[in-house]
């Protein structure tokens, strides 16, 4: 490839493409085995693994077959599952045939992690080290919501005085101001020094009070170049969070256009519950009634801006609504407050017909059983849609009106771009209510999966306020059409998703079980488990079952069985059973004990690396957390110890909405989502041992029911193949 073949374009080099055509096998296959032969040629500590061999010709062929249908093939032929344990090299064996066929197809590689830190290293180190070794020169970009970039025109006006900043936040606004342009390009993730978000959001970029190419300050803004910039580069680096927002907008506002893009999803396992959060919508009444006592006095801001004959129908049909919603809202209050189910005798709390409740104290929940609500509390949301759609219309009539005079007056006048950014999230507000009341209002006759409707009650100075929430129960549906179906291709890739040996749990909560057709493939860890490690279970005289009994045993065990110099990690399920087993600790344990909670994480595993490696020993407890994404190899982690099984029983409404209608279809939520989970956060538990071929140690599970019940027996199986070894007590009991 010539320098002729380049351009560049805004400070990034970008390839030509030539002329589209469907490549060849032949020609693709050599593409990789060329850019691999100049990647080992460069680093010669480079392995080539079988595993990572494996992967990237996978993907190649996954990505290929969207060149022959020009489009989505509905049968699911472009879409891949591939399980690469650690060590397997995934970034490199989806980067690699993903940016080769993105180039032969003229489309984009969308590559999506789950946390803008995930995002930064594939962008800052995955990708430039792909460029350095392989020859070949590739442009990247981080795309990211517009929430995360400074809007320059709403810190001017609260820098400036043409808005009045909460207690607190000038000065903070006052340098954000003075450094952009200067020492800060407008980026939340790249402020020098600890932001506030609380602040930040008063400023941060905002669709709907947005005015686009009419703003003055258009050419300069931040959010704008980078999106311009991913319609010209060869990969865009997402997060979960952008690309299910993206989806639910249609595909292609702030994304490229899913159809010209192959997807791929790493850390892919979070996927399902990233969705989940996202499809949340909720209302909370009493905040809801003191947002809706503002909309008056704005839209009186916007007559006195508008004048009355261009707005003026706006500002009555606005008024017209706030009357209606508010005597609505605080009948839902005076609804809930009367009927809450915990007023009532404890004897007869749990035989209400109309939901199933939880919680004590200061805050508490009410879930709707089976997602039906008291008739009262669908007539009144239904009618609350109509009004809260009203005040939709209206606001987003004068937030054009206000938008079209600010272009007109080219800009600068104060006024307007007060009256915009009022207006702006006013509508923010408003179309999370309307989104909200259309769960209710517009919910289907038969869904195939049901939707989880709660309330919720918080007491705060002995005053009570209360929320309703709704979520759908599974996700897996909407994935597959905003999603999967929207992509050339896709693949969804993690360390971790397989559970009890099978894909059927991810696909199932991914939606991907919904296509007659997807690949799906475990490769085999690059780890000699049997030399590398023993996966031991220590004899236990107590069940998990008895909390007290296990948690005095649990420390006992600590203290006398892991060795005063190693590194080790203590995972529990509880934070209850961590802080009680801490406080039985004898002090010559407890100088050796940092606790996940009583310092940051970076913090915690500074003190620890130090620690080992002046030989004094050292022992983390943690949680979930610390289960997934802790990476110390070597003598850093030589014990791993999981203290039970990882059960997690559905607590939480949408877990408890599941598991109901999956009992209600004849199923078993023990055996299709806490068995499937528990395997899925063991595997990632043990999993922190063995990080390079070099690593050795032991993973204990005090815990006997892996070996005394036939589902524990399941769930080690599941498990790495360690040799095992198995303790009893003298009498020879297990």
């Amino acid at each position: 490839m010539c320098v002729n073949d380049f351009m560049v374009i805004r400070g990034w080099v970008s390839v030509m493409k030539p002329e589209s055509r469907t490549p060849s096998q032949e020609e693709t296959v050599h593409e990789v085995n060329e850019w691999l032969s100049r990647i080992a040629k460069s680093l010669p500590e480079f392995r080539d693994r079988s595993g990572q061999r494996e992967m990237i010709e996978l993907v190649r062929q996954v990505f290929s077959r969207t060149g022959q249908s020009d489009g989505v093939d509905a049968a699911g032929r472009s879409l891949l599952v591939v399980e690469g344990p650690t060590g397997t090299g995934k970034t490199l064996a989806y980067l690699l045939p993903g940016i080769i066929m993105a180039r032969h197809l003229e489309r984009r590689l969308v590559v999506s992690s789950v946390t803008v830190g995930l995002q930064e290293q594939l962008a800052l180190k995955d990708i430039p080290f792909l460029e350095e070794h392989s020859g070949w020169s590739l442009t990247h970009a981080i795309a990211k919501g517009r929430g995360r970039y400074v809007c320059e025109r709403d810190l001017s006006l609260f820098a400036d005085g043409g808005l009045i900043p909460p207690p607190g936040a000038k000065d903070l606004l006052q340098k954000m101001e003075k450094a952009l342009g200067n020492t800060w390009d407008g980026d939340r993730d790249s402020w020098p020094g600890v932001m506030d978000d609380r602040i930040f959001s008063l400023v941060a970029n905002r669709a709907e009070s947005c005015s686009g190419a009419h703003c003055q300050y258009y050419e300069d803004c931040l959010y704008f170049k980078n999106r311009k910039l991913l319609d010209h580069v060869d990969v865009v680096v997402t997060n979960h969070d952008l690309l299910l927002a993206d989806s639910l907008l249609g595909g292609g506002v702030v994304l490229p256009s899913p159809g010209s893009s192959l997807l791929v999803v790493d850390e892919a396992h979070h996927l399902p519950k990233k969705a989940t959060e996202a499809f949340l919508s909720d209302i909370y009444l009493e905040s809801s009634l003191v947002f809706l006592s503002d909309i008056p006095a704005a839209m009186a801001n916007g007559v006195s801006v508008m004048g009355t004959k261009e707005v003026g129908s706006d500002v009555v049909a606005c008024q017209e609504a706030v009357v209606h919603l508010s005597p609505i809202l605080s009948g839902i209050s005076h609804f809930l407050e009367k009927n809450w189910p915990f007023q009532l005798p404890k004897s007869i709390r749990e035989d209400v017909s109309s939901g199933i409740f939880s919680g004590v104290g200061e805050q508490s929940t009410w879930r709707f059983s089976r997602g039906v609500l008291p008739e009262r509390l669908v007539s009144d949301l239904s009618l609350a849609h109509e009004h809260f759609s009203v005040l939709k219309t209206s606001l987003s009539r004068l937030r054009d009106a206000l938008s079209q005079r600010l272009s007109a007056s080219g800009g600068g006048d104060r006024l307007l771009e007060r009256g915009l950014l009022e207006t702006g999230g006013l509508l923010r507000r408003v179309s999370g209510l309307v989104r909200f009341t259309e769960n209710i209002a517009v919910k289907k006759e038969r869904e195939e999966v049901p939707t989880a409707i709660w309330a919720q009650r918080v007491i705060q100075g002995g005053i009570p306020s209360f929320s309703l929430h709704a979520g759908p129960v599974m996700a897996g549906g909407l994935l597959k059409d905003l999603v999967w179906s929207r992509f050339s291709a896709g693949v969804a890739t993690s360390a971790t998703l397989t559970a009890l040996g099978s894909f059927d749990h991810f696909l199932s909560q991914s939606g991907l079980s919904l296509f007659p057709e997807v690949t799906v493939r475990k490769l085999e860890s690059p780890f000699d488990h049997g030399r590398q490690g023993v996966l031991s279970i220590p004899y236990m005289k107590s069940d998990p079952t008895d909390t007290t009994g296990h948690t005095r045993e649990v420390a006992s065990w600590i203290s006398n069985r892991i060795h005063p110099r190693e590194g080790a990690l203590v995972l529990f399920s509880s934070r209850r059973q961590m802080e009680d087993v801490s406080a039985l600790l004898p002090p010559g344990v407890l100088t050796r004990l940092l606790v996940q909670g009583r310092l940051s994480r970076e913090g915690l595993l500074e003190i620890h690396r130090e620690r080992v490696e002046r030989g004094d020993g050292s022992i983390l407890f943690g949680l979930a957390s610390l289960a997934e994404g802790l990476d110390l190899k070597g003598p850093l982690l030589t014990h791993v110890v999981i203290v039970r099984i990882p059960f997690s029983p559905p607590t939480e409404p949408i877990g408890e909405a599941y598991s109901e209608w999956l009992e209600d279809q004849g199923g078993n939520s023990f055996r299709q989502i806490q068995l499937p989970q528990a395997s899925l956060r063991l595997i990632q538990a043990v999993g922190r041992l063995i990080r390079s071929e070099t690593d050795w140690g032991v993973v204990s599970i005090l815990d006997r029911r892996v070996v005394t019940k036939s589902y524990g027996r399941q769930l080690l199986k599941a498990l790495p193949p360690f040799p095992v070894k198995i303790e009893y007590s003298e009498e020879g009991e297990r």
